[in-house]
């Protein structure tokens, strides 16, 4: 079992401010409450090193037919 992280964002003209790794901050910690893994599925490559700061670790790329492409990304129980 583990949690999904299925969806975060933060309006174009607010991001750099840091609001992005206070959301993410937040939920991690929630999770680590309980002890859980995460995993959450990157669309933005951008994004890679937020998640990387926050414990996720790259699994393999994700090539959905008509889509962009996405980074499956785990981050172990605490």
């Amino acid at each position: 079992m583990h949690f999904y992280l299925n969806f975060m964002a933060v309006d174009p003209p607010f991001q750099g401010m840091g609001l992005g790794a206070a959301i993410l901050g937040a939920t991690l910690r929630r999770i680590d409450e309980v002890g859980m893994p995460a995993y959450l599925e990157n669309s933005n490559p951008r994004n890679t090193p937020l998640y990387e700061r926050g414990g996720f670790v790259a699994q393999k790329n994700i090539l959905p037919e008509d889509a962009p492409p996405l980074i499956s990304m785990l981050r172990k129980a605490r």
